[in-house]
């Protein structure tokens, strides 16, 4: 994850882009690291894969929650 625009990013002196709350400006998208995990899946060599770590479950609530939002 960086920041959505790189030149607010440069100016920010906050130690932390998610805590304690997540800034604005993070892009919170998962698709990349999810299309990966799909393309592995989807490997004929493969028959399991496992996630270990990698997915933040609170920034995908974020996303979801966004989401229902702009479909009401």
């Amino acid at each position: 994850m960086k920041g959505k625009v790189q030149s607010i990013c440069d100016k920010c002196v906050a130690p932390s882009c998610i805590s304690p709350v997540i800034c604005s400006n993070l892009d919170t998208s998962h698709k990349p690291l999810t299309e990966l995990y799909q393309a592995v899946d989807k490997h004929p060599k493969i028959k399991k894969s496992f996630i270990g770590s990698g997915i933040r479950h609170d920034m995908l609530v974020r996303n979801s929650i966004k989401m229902q939002m702009q479909k009401n």
